[in-house]
């Protein structure tokens, strides 16, 4: 599992558990229809992120030690670094769910 699925499945689960919360009556209030419009709201600024970086940090030869430091992929321009930084953002957005049995302790930053 690359770090973009792990990240994909862990928003719909927070997007599903946001919903579910929202059917719910609670009888404290501890609910509201704020709480899952934020919550829904982030799962949907997570997923522009992935959409933003995910191809970069889960397909280049920058994250694959034995590749060549040399290509380019016709581009014109070696993007490891753009790679090596979408790749950081993304462990620190998979940090969140650690606990997670599904979690690769090599994208622990």
């Amino acid at each position: 599992m690359t770090i973009t699925e792990f990240l994909e499945a862990r928003i719909a689960e927070d997007e599903a558990e946001a919903r579910e919360m929202g059917l719910r009556e609670w009888s404290d209030g501890a609910w509201s229809d704020e709480h899952e419009a934020k919550i829904l709201a982030e799962c949907k600024a997570k997923r522009a992120i992935l959409e933003d970086h995910g191809y970069a940090a889960t397909n280049s030869c920058a994250l694959n030690p034995e590749h060549s430091h040399s290509c380019d992929h016709g581009l014109g321009f070696q993007p490891h670094d753009e790679a090596v930084s979408a790749f950081k953002i993304l462990t620190n957005m998979a940090a969140v769910y650690k606990g997670h049995p599904d979690y690769d302790p090599q994208w622990s930053i």
